[in-house]
């Protein structure tokens, strides 16, 4: 199991408006984000997504002050576009506020500083998991 990490995002006080304003420059946001599986479906509170569509979006959920508590991302896109608008917005949340890209499934770290690598890792993965889908 992993441990709690040491700070929590929410230290950081970003606001559910400074995230929207960061996200909304390139991505189009999606104000209602419902989890489940299966049939089951269950409307997520205080949660957004800013996307394309459901292959390439970030989310966000916020606690009762506004501040964002959890980002994650979902990114199965072969549209360059659309990849390079996620991870550019990405990457301008790390300009601002001091955060690393975790991709616990790829064992994956980096500082959001690291503008490159970050493509492409998130390229890499995508190539890989093509080629496993056709074997």
């Amino acid at each position: 199991m992993r441990e709690d990490p040491p700070d929590k995002l929410a230290d950081l006080c970003l606001t559910h408006a400074a995230f929207g304003a960061i996200m909304g420059q390139r991505l189009r946001e999606f104000p209602v984000v419902y989890t489940g599986y299966s049939s089951h479906e269950e409307l997520c509170q205080r949660t957004v997504g800013y996307g394309h569509n459901a292959e390439s979006i970030v989310y966000a959920d916020w606690n009762n002050d506004g501040i964002i508590e959890h980002i994650w991302i979902r990114i199965f896109t072969n549209n360059d576009r659309y990849l390079d608008d996620v991870v550019a917005s990405v990457l301008k949340l790390g300009q601002d506020f001091p955060l690393l890209y975790v991709d616990w499934d790829w064992s994956f770290v980096i500082p959001l500083d690291e503008t490159p690598v970050l493509r492409e890792h998130i390229s890499s993965k995508l190539a890989e998991i093509q080629r496993r889908m056709k074997e």
